[in-house]
């Protein structure tokens, strides 16, 4: 018991590739395990009820973090494993002849089934039957079955669109290869958010990739703040080397060794470069820390403080709601001979409004005789940096998904038995069909295809 406590509480990536291992371990279980050890696990209870478990869990899935859990990972093994034992190992790559065994045997699942008699000898009727298969596209394979009395009968096995039964095969392929890409991303892959200021670097978690982010530049949509554009001017090093340069947007990302950088969101800084005050008709320019004079004044103005959407939380302290810009505010500190009067936040968007800081609490106050006119904020970029190895595996085996549904559903494996058997007066004809869907449309082409050969045959019913 201590053992497999000790298992189950390593680390998540040692678990990864135990549970890896027990993975390829069980797909090789199924391949090469006798197939009377593996039948329990082709029934229909057990399919039902193992897919309806992993739904359950996927749909819990979806509200706590269980795809990584150990319990989980070996319910897709066990998927694995079930799909292997229940159509890969029993590929339909080898032909299906005709066994030799009795009438009866060969009409064990036909579904039509009609005997018609010729009078002309069977030597004549083989050729007639041949050239009314191909007529019909019937792809046929020819033997000799004897029956209980141990009388010779010419056998056609006949088929058209036996491709069919491909559909279930590359459906049960796919859903492993679904798998495996998945697990492989799981394993393997990673996806991580970096936000760089301009003008920044920034070092990447799990890539000894090092980006710079040159310039960042966005555009709104004409008397709006929404953006309509926003893009990234990225340098990406790796080992001091420069392994990439582009400008991303968020429908142009960059990709190196199969690492994706996308234009993923931006924001504002809590920091600013310049900001424009209208004072008394008189525009003022001021930068972080710098000391500016208010003209015709003993006043000294000076800020250092900057949110991009100044709201107030509880306890009436300023913070940033967001870093969208909704409401942009700078902090104003009145000097006098260099001591500080007071500070004063005030808000871009709204001049009507101005809080007063005491302590560390923002008071609402008069509005003092000035206004923020415009801000030059520090902007940074959001990444968001990917890379999933699976990803191929799982877009291929997606494709192969849907090859496998229009197989399965939009095609009708259709087969056809015709046994000749010479008589005394003629050769005697009997046929049997086979359909795996639409009995109906079946139904329609054995009667033409019986009716064609009595013609052919000169047959009597």
């Amino acid at each position: 018991m201590q053992i497999f406590q000790e298992f189950f509480q390593l680390s998540l990536d040692i678990l990864e590739w135990r549970f890896l291992a027990l993975f390829v371990t069980i797909l090789l279980l199924g391949l090469f395990l006798p197939k009377n050890w593996i039948q329990p696990f082709r029934s229909v209870r057990f399919n039902v009820g193992l897919f309806f478990v992993i739904a359950v869990a996927s749909a819990v899935g979806t509200l706590l973090d269980i795809y990584h859990s150990w319990w989980f990972w070996c319910l897709l093994a066990l998927m694995a494993f079930n799909v292997i034992v229940c159509k890969l190992r029993f590929h339909p790559l080898k032909k299906r002849k005709v066994p030799d065994v009795s009438l009866s045997h060969l009409f064990l699942k036909v579904s039509q089934r009609e005997e018609t008699f010729s009078h002309k000898k069977i030597s004549e009727v083989l050729p007639l039957i041949r050239s009314v298969l191909k007529e019909i596209n019937y792809r046929y394979e020819e033997t000799e079955v004897h029956d209980e009395q141990k009388e010779k009968n010419h056998v056609f096995a006949a088929s058209r669109f036996s491709f069919q039964r491909w559909g279930d095969f590359v459906l049960h392929v796919s859903i492993v290869g679904i798998l495996a890409g998945n697990l492989l991303g799981a394993l393997v892959g990673f996806d991580e958010s970096l936000p760089i200021r301009e003008n920044a670097k920034a070092q990447m978690v799990n890539r000894d990739y090092e980006i710079e982010l040159k310039d960042f530049d966005i555009q709104y949509y004409e008397g709006s703040q929404n953006p309509s554009l926003y893009a990234s001017d990225i340098i990406v090093r790796n080992k001091g080397q420069v392994v990439a340069q582009k400008k991303i947007t968020v429908n142009n990302p960059l990709d190196i060794e199969g690492v994706r950088f996308y234009q993923a969101f931006w924001g504002m800084a809590d920091e600013f470069r310049s900001a424009q005050l209208w004072i008394g008709g008189n525009e003022l320019e001021i930068r972080p820390g710098e000391s500016t004079t208010i003209s015709g004044t003993p006043y000294v103005i000076r800020a250092n403080s900057f949110l991009p959407t100044f709201d107030l939380d509880e306890q009436s302290r300023p913070l940033t709601r967001d870093h969208e810009g909704h409401n942009p505010a700078l902090l104003i500190e009145f000097l006098e001979k260099g001591e500080v009067l007071g500070k004063v936040w005030i808000l871009r968007d709204r001049p009507d409004l101005a809080f007063r800081m005491v302590g560390d609490q923002a008071i609402r106050t008069q509005v003092p005789p000035f206004r923020l006119r415009e801000i030059d904020p520090v902007l940074f970029s959001g990444l968001q940096i990917g890379y999933d190895p699976g990803a191929p595996l799982f877009w291929i085996f997606s494709l192969m998904l849907l090859v496998g549904l229009c197989l399965h559903f939009y095609f009708h494996q259709r087969q056809l038995r015709v046994v000749v058997t010479s008589k005394k007066n003629g050769t005697r004809i009997l046929i049997g069909g086979w359909n795996s869907r639409a009995p109906q449309e079946f139904q329609a082409e054995f009667d033409r295809f019986n009716n064609r050969l009595s013609q052919e045959c000169g047959c009597d019913v």
